[in-house]
């Protein structure tokens, strides 16, 4: 089982003042996992008809083409069901208040930016849900919410707030020791909706 991290991002200027500020984790992608089961199944059943079919016509070449087309199932459903099953997702803060989500948005995933300055951006809360996920939302001083991650455990939610909810409030304190942003450090809630956020 692959143990769920959350890594901090932050990058300084020459100067030593914080520029980005972030965090990146990873999503488990449910139906990615279980169609590689399924492909990986449907791998082992082609390897087992080769293997019936050389024994009752030993040496034909249906055995040896089934085995053929059926081992690439076994790699793939492997490969699916494992690594590949883990989206890459990221929420990275800069000095200039843009917010870059560089893999996507969870609701859109060919979105790369929450168009918006983060100093609107007053609380960012774990959500569970009925089907007994979780995922994190940000919510804006207008009451209007975006989400930032989703298909999460309870913990792996509260760790993603937690890391970002760090990473902002640094960046913010670094902004207001330079004299360019002064803005509330982020209490931690649980809440979700969208104009003080925009998708970019």
């Amino acid at each position: 089982m692959t143990r769920f991290q959350c890594e901090k991002i932050r990058e300084h200027d020459d100067k030593g003042r914080l520029v980005k500020s972030g965090a990146e984790w990873r999503e488990k992608r449910w139906w990615l996992a279980l169609f590689g089961v399924g492909v990986f199944c449907l791998g082992v059943a082609g390897l087992l008809l080769a293997w019936m079919f050389d024994h009752l016509y030993p040496g034909h070449p249906a055995a040896f083409n089934t085995a053929l087309l059926s081992s690439p199932l076994l790699l793939l459903g492997i490969m699916w069901a494992g690594p590949s099953s883990w989206r890459k997702r990221a929420l990275i803060f800069h000095a200039d208040g843009r917010m870059e989500m560089p893999y996507g948005l969870p609701y859109h995933p060919f979105r790369r930016a929450i168009e918006g300055h983060h100093k609107v951006l007053i609380s960012i809360e774990q959500e569970r849900h009925a089907d007994h996920t979780s995922s994190v939302t940000g919510i804006s001083t207008g009451g209007d919410s975006v989400g930032i991650a989703k298909d999460v455990t309870k913990y792996q939610a509260l760790k993603v707030a937690v890391q970002l909810t760090r990473a902002l409030n640094e960046l913010r304190q670094d902004l207001a020791s330079g004299a360019e942003l002064s803005a509330p450090a982020l209490p931690l809630r649980g809440h979700q909706i969208m104009p003080d956020f925009m998708i970019n």
